[in-house]
Parts: C-alpha cells; structure tokens; sequence
C-alpha cells in the first residue's frame, strides 16, 4: 500500500510532465509561427500551408495533454 507522501509525489510528477508538455507546445508554437510569418512575407504560400498544418497539430496535442492526457 502506498503511503501519502509516495502519492503526493506521483501526483506531482503527473502534473509537472503536463506542464512541461504544454511549454514544449508553447514554444513549439511560437517557432512555427515565426516560420509562418517569414513564408508569408517571401511569398511562399505552399510553405505557409505546411507550417500551418504543422502548426494545427501541435495545438491538438496541446488540447490532449492540458485535459491530463
């Protein structure tokens, strides 16, 4: 049987790998969006949509890990 401070623990690092998930998706973020922005100013839309793609998918594993996934 595990006592409380081994589950406090546990349930600590639970919610610091969510946290640290969603800063890497932040940061993540905010990279493809500086991309975006550089393809759209050169005139490059099939990298735009490319990176909008990416972009898209990086925000849905956001939604997933900030539900506790």
């Amino acid at each position: 049987m595990k006592d409380a401070a081994e589950e406090q623990g546990r349930a600590f690092c639970d919610e610091l790998l969510v946290w640290l998930k969603n800063m890497l998706q932040q940061r993540e973020g905010g990279a493809l969006q500086k991309q975006i922005l550089a393809a759209e100013q050169a005139g490059d839309d099939v990298l735009v949509s490319e990176l909008q793609r990416k972009k898209m998918l990086v925000l849905q594993g956001k939604k997933r890990h900030g539900d506790g996934g």
